[in-house]
């Protein structure tokens, strides 16, 4: 008689936004757990949360959207002076100067929903982050949301048909 016990995967959802720096810190630290423990059974489910729902669209400068959420010039210097020590001191690529826009998340979580069908959700919310944190890349333009997508296998036709249907937005 067999007593081998297969492992049940457990569901771990996780809520996050591709330009939030401290998703991309607790990411870097997901993974790490993951690593110390390779044998866990984990099927994790990156979950949609915008930290800017009303996000213009197309974006906005980000010079201009971080001195207007955080009091002026001298208030954004001094929160994400503090932000960038904590990425660094993590050991994560940035360069916060290559970025120009902030933008409009909402076609960066469906490409990473899309993604799940495919199993690349994973490496999809990787390569936003250094797309976004390290490239500089507008992740708010569905081309270069296309161009991630395409870079894990995913379908390119079937990407440009879902972005242009709007059906899930």
């Amino acid at each position: 008689m067999d007593t081998a016990v297969t492992p049940v995967a457990t569901m771990l959802d996780v809520l996050s936004d591709p330009i939030c720096p401290w998703c991309y810190i607790g990411k870097a630290k997901l993974d790490a757990a993951l690593g110390d423990a390779p044998d866990a059974a984990l099927d994790i489910h990156w979950r949609v949360y915008q930290l800017n729902p009303d996000m213009p669209e197309g974006g906005m400068d980000r010079t201009a959207y971080l001195e207007n959420k955080f009091g002026g010039p001298e208030g954004a210097r001094s929160v994400y002076g503090r932000i960038e020590q904590a990425v660094r001191d993590s050991g994560l690529p940035l360069d916060f100067g290559k970025i120009q826009r902030t933008p409009n998340t909402l076609d960066a979580h469906r490409l990473i929903r899309w993604a799940r069908t495919t199993g690349a959700q994973n490496a999809v919310v990787d390569s936003l982050f250094a797309a976004y944190f390290v490239n500089g890349v507008d992740i708010g333009d569905r081309d270069a949301l296309i161009a991630i997508g395409s870079e894990q296998g995913m379908d390119v036709d079937l990407l440009r048909r879902l972005y242009a249907e709007d059906a899930d937005r």
